[in-house]
This record gives structure tokens, C-alpha cells and sequence, in this order.
């Protein structure tokens, strides 16, 4: 199972989107996928139309010792683990335990043989949930909104990776960096993107998510653009692929 961790701590750059699409798009072409929901505003699961339950979500996982198998909903050909509001005291939680940082990925361990791949979608912020995640993960999937602040915003979720993979998950991989509503029109926009692509770190930039009102339009309806709009969903297709190879 090859885990990633859809993370970035600035909000509205795409992540649950991200994260929804290329699972989808990956189950729907045989492969066995798990998505995790780590955000306490639970936006993947609401997303896929679930509502968290009173337990059996995330929060149970990372506090109680619950399998990951005790609580995965099986949805749109996938297995979901739904997030909660109870996230938040778990974030102050997980920061008193010896292995606060681990137990995302102790968790992830039991199910490694039922799974292709794992996607984590994180909070907007670079605390213990999203170090849970990046200690489990293989490779960091970052959505980058093609707009200065969001580019600001990359170094510092770049020196969190550093010190994670320094202390923390030697193993894992550089972070792939996903430009989000972009829009080629816009001066600006290519201006960033193409800094993102030249970035100094050598790092990997896959094709941008251009903005269109139909991403948007599927969230709303609880479906992934996949199945709403297949010259939308063309940016997450290229990532999948890229993914399963």
C-alpha cells in the first residue's frame, strides 16, 4: 500500500478535492483505495454525503485503538474512514502521548495488505494531525493555489516536511507539488506557476487543476467531477495515472 498525505496548511487550495478525485478515479480502474478524512471539519466525508457518526470515525483510530477496518464505510467503490468535530481535542490529545506523532500509521499498518493506496486529506494547519499523517505517508501530494501567499505559504509547509523526514519518517519522499485554480488567462498565474515549476528544490509539479465552475458544482451535489464532468475531471485523470504507475 503506498500511503500519501494530501496536506498544505493553507485552506480553499483544493485538497479535499484532490484527495476525492484521484481515488475515485483509481478505484473506478480496479484499484483497492482507501481515503482517510483527518479534518475536524470533516469535509472529504461530507463531500461523499456521509455524516459522521456518533463513533467509529478517525477520532476512535487515533484515541480508543478502533481498527481501521472498524471504522471504514465502504462508498463510491471505496473505503472511507469519516472524520469529526471530536479531531480537535484529539489534536491537543495525540501532543501528551509518547507516540502521538505514530498512530496514524501504526493504524494504517494493519490494513497494508487490503489496500493499493491510501490517501490522508488534512487539516489547513501544520499540527499533530497533519505530522500523523506525514509520519504515515509515503509521499506528500501538495495542492499549491497558483496565487502568490499560497506559493509563500509552500516554504513553510516545505521546512515541516524537512524536519518530519529528518526526526520523524526518514522514508519519506520528497512532496509533489499540484497547481490548483489556475487559470492560464491571467498573467499572474502563469508567473507562479511557472516559479512553482522552477522551484529550486527540483521537485515534481504535475498538471494544474485549472478553475471551472464545475468542480465546484459537483462538490455541492456530493459527486466527484469524475462522474459530473469528464473535461473537468481531465487534471485529476493525469494525476491518477501518475500515481499508479
Amino acid at each position: 500500500m503506498k500511503v500519501f498525505a494530501v496536506a498544505m496548511q493553507k485552506g480553499g487550495v483544493g485538497k479535499t478535492t484532490v484527495a476525492m478525485n484521484v481515488a475515485v478515479i483509481l478505484a473506478d480502474r480496479g484499484h483497492r483505495v482507501l481515503i482517510v478524512d483527518a479534518d475536524p471539519q470533516h469535509c472529504q466525508s461530507d463531500a461523499f454525503g456521509i455524516n459522521p457518526p456518533d463513533e467509529k470515525t478517525l477520532c476512535e483510530v487515533l484515541l480508543e485503538g478502533l481498527p481501521i477496518s472498524g471504522a471504514a464505510i465502504r462508498v463510491r467503490g471505496l473505503d472511507l474512514v469519516p472524520g469529526s468535530r471530536r479531531l480537535i481535542s484529539a489534536e491537543k490529545i495525540l501532543g501528551e502521548e509518547p507516540d502521538g506523532n505514530f498512530r496514524l500509521r501504526t493504524a494504517l499498518a494493519g490494513v497494508k495488505s487490503l489496500y493499493d493506496f491510501a490517501f490522508i486529506d488534512c487539516p489547513p494547519n501544520l499540527g499533530r494531525l497533519t505530522t500523523n499523517a506525514l509520519v504515515a505517508a509515503d509521499v506528500p501530494l501538495v495542492p499549491v493555489q497558483t496565487e502568490q501567499a499560497a506559493a509563500n505559504a509552500f516554504r513553510d509547509f516545505y521546512e515541516t516536511y524537512g524536519k518530519i523526514k529528518t526526526h520523524l519518517n526518514p522514508n519519506l519522499q520528497p512532496p509533489v507539488i499540484i497547481p490548483s485554480m489556475y487559470q492560464g488567462t491571467t498573467t499572474l498565474m502563469r508567473e507562479i506557476l511557472q516559479i512553482l515549476e522552477g522551484n529550486p528544490m527540483k521537485l515534481e509539479v504535475l498538471t494544474p487543476i485549472r478553475r471551472t465552475i464545475k468542480i465546484s458544482e459537483a462538490f455541492s451535489r456530493g459527486v466527484p467531477v469524475y462522474d459530473y464532468d469528464r473535461e473537468a475531471s481531465g487534471p485529476f485523470e493525469s494525476i491518477a495515472e501518475r500515481i499508479a504507475r
